[in-house]
């Protein structure tokens, strides 16, 4: 899981394909982030109807390690884009890993449920509740936040004609 992972190793390295125009990501560049949490994720869960609606809040900050074509994200236009882009892409892997948990795992691998259960007053509260069989029934709202802080240092290109006059 993203959230517990990121807690765990501080960094995440990942590897982004690179954002072009309408989102087509069927090309041969990428971009490479190291990345890690800018503050505590937030995960709230609220019960309607015996199906819980779990909200994860993730806030990233990033720094570009590498990026395959000769675009220039480290300010105006491109980089945001670049945050946009990869807080959209982040966000589709975390939302598929998390409907895996519900429809292959079965369960709450990632602890989503964990702030739900301290408003039971004893455990056995919390067992006849049945955390387990409404999690098969979870529905998630992911909301990913991406700042990227440092693009990594940027080489250009000048001609030679430029060094040393005509």
């Amino acid at each position: 899981c993203f959230l517990m992972v990121s807690n765990m190793l501080k960094r995440v390295y990942y590897t982004i394909p690179e954002p072009v125009k309408n989102n087509d990501i069927q090309q041969n560049n990428y971009v490479s982030l190291r990345i890690k949490l800018a503050r505590k994720t937030s995960i709230k869960v609220k019960m309607k109807d015996d199906v819980p609606y779990i909200t994860i809040k993730l806030f990233l900050e990033g720094d570009i390690l590498s990026v395959d074509s000769d675009k220039d994200y480290s300010k105006g236009e491109h980089l945001e884009e670049l945050e946009d882009f990869a807080a959209q892409y982040i966000n589709k892997d975390i939302e598929n890993f998390m409907e895996k948990t519900v429809n292959v795992f079965k369960s709450d691998i990632c602890a989503t449920g964990k702030s739900l259960k301290r408003t039971f007053l004893t455990w056995d509260d919390w067992i006849n509740f049945g955390w387990s069989r409404k999690y098969e029934k979870a529905e998630f709202e992911v909301i990913t936040k991406l700042s990227v802080r440092r693009s990594g240092m940027t080489i250009k290109e000048v001609p030679v004609k430029n060094l040393k006059g005509e």
